[in-house]
């Protein structure tokens, strides 16, 4: 776990996803619920960049917003280069 300089492992997830079509209710996003101490730094051996917890949550929902917004643009693209147009 980058926090921790891998001192802590990170929890396995535990949810499954729905074994019958019915039960699948679209795309689902998990969270990691954390308070921390948003201006300590990890201490010890360091294997990973100084970086404040306030930082490294701030920059990690930035990668991952920016890749949930690009995600319709991708499918779309996918879905315009496909060649399943043989209707029209």
């Amino acid at each position: 776990m980058f926090e921790s300089n891998d001192g802590f492992t990170s929890t396995f997830n535990r949810v499954r996803g729905p074994w019958e079509p019915e039960d699948y209710y679209g795309e689902r996003f998990s969270t990691a619920f954390t308070q921390s101490f948003k201006d300590t730094l990890s201490q010890g051996p360091k294997k990973y960049y100084l970086v404040t917890e306030d930082e490294f949550i701030a920059k990690a929902m930035s990668v991952h917003f920016t890749a949930l917004q690009a995600k319709p643009k991708v499918q779309a693209e996918a879905g315009a280069n496909s060649g399943n147009d043989w209707y029209g």
